[in-house]
């Protein structure tokens, strides 16, 4: 019997050394597979996130809890509407601004190399700087020598313009087809993602003690970093954008945009506003420059002190850990991940700590 009990343990651990060989080939196939879409897979999972309360609320209010799918579609229907067509007009102002700015660069340099050509390098720099500045640059710095220096910059990147326009044709093809692949996945996500989330559930290998309380943990972790974090960011990037406009700079939108990108960093917007008050005050414009430094300060700085803890606490992750570990993710999730590591950074290092604290409790 003993014998009979040893060579069955022996034909189970074979099978079972046969069977992880066979799964390990096929995760990898499927990573394989599926690895390219993961940027699009993970902006899909942000969408439903956002859209999936009005869903609930159409499907319960209107269809009465009847039609997931005519729900999904409606709901990915208002969210295209809502936020990408927007968003694709918001992109054509910014494409229209960039195209201002490229134009003027290179104007730019036709003037500067026409002006080094017949020596006037040195009245061009004067004509370019206030009056003040002017006396103060021509007694510290030589300038026929910043004549040459801003010449050659600015052939530098006009040539670099010119040489990233056809790239930027081919990424906007990539970003158009990435943009119907969310759509599609995102789709799936709103109308099975409360049953895809607990499927996945079911492989986490905790105790169903534990499992339940991580499963409540990655949704409050995952509400602190979008709602904690995003919308702040937006409300930041958009008061941030109407003082620039009040303020007379040009390129209000293509400022703001850039304005959401940094503000993704703890008080980022300053460091697009603070420059901007500057410039105004360097050109006379001092009224325009305290207005809209005033403004950063006590509007769009009181907006990231107060709204962004006010938006953690309501998703149960107000403590002072948790602005740590969302500092060091946004730092390290962009080094590590690029843009996307913005949101998965300070997710990961969240579920992480949520780990930890499951583990100390139980063990």
């Amino acid at each position: 019997m003993q014998g009979m009990n040893k060579l069955n343990d022996s034909s189970d651990k074979m099978r079972s050394g046969k069977f992880l060989v066979f799964f390990a080939i096929f995760a990898f196939i499927a990573w394989k597979i599926a690895s390219p879409l993961m940027s699009d897979i993970i902006w899909a999972v942000m969408i439903a996130f956002f859209a999936t309360p009005f869903n609930n609320l159409l499907l319960k209010k209107v269809l009465h809890g009847k039609c997931k799918t005519l729900a999904a579609v409606l709901t990915l229907l208002s969210v295209t509407v809502v936020l990408i067509m927007p968003m694709v007009i918001i992109i054509g102002e910014i494409g229209t601004d960039a195209a201002n700015v490229s134009s003027l660069l290179l104007d730019s340099v036709k003037e500067l190399t026409s002006a080094a050509s017949s020596g006037g390098g040195e009245q061009l720099i004067k004509s370019c700087l206030p009056h003040w500045a002017t006396k103060y640059v021509q007694n510290v710095f030589n300038i026929e020598y910043l004549a040459s220096l801003a010449q050659n910059a600015a052939l530098y990147i006009g040539g670099l313009l010119t040489e990233i326009t056809p790239r930027i044709v081919t990424v906007g093809s990539e970003a158009l087809l990435n943009v119907l692949i969310t759509l599609m996945l995102s789709f799936f996500f709103i109308r099975d993602g409360k049953k895809i989330f607990f499927e996945l559930g079911r492989y986490i290998p905790m105790p169903e003690d534990e499992k339940k309380e991580f499963c409540k943990e990655i949704v409050c972790d995952m509400n602190s970093v979008m709602y904690g974090m995003v919308i702040t960011v937006v409300i930041q990037a958009v008061l941030c954008t109407v003082g620039w406009w009040y303020a007379g700079l040009s390129n209000a939108l293509l400022f703001g945009v850039i304005m959401f990108f940094v503000g993704m960093l703890p008080s980022g917007t300053a460091l697009i506003w603070i420059p901007g008050a500057i410039y105004l005050a360097a050109c006379g414009n001092y009224s325009n420059a305290a207005i809209l430094f005033v403004w950063g300060c006590a509007v769009v700085g009181v907006t990231d002190s107060l709204m962004r803890p006010l938006l953690m606490s309501c998703s149960g992750s107000s403590d002072d850990s948790s602005t740590l570990l969302v500092t060091i993710g946004l730092f390290g999730g962009v080094m590590a991940f690029g843009f996307l590591g913005i949101f998965i950074g300070p997710l990961i290092l969240m579920l992480f700590r949520s780990v930890c604290r499951i583990y100390v409790k139980y063990n």
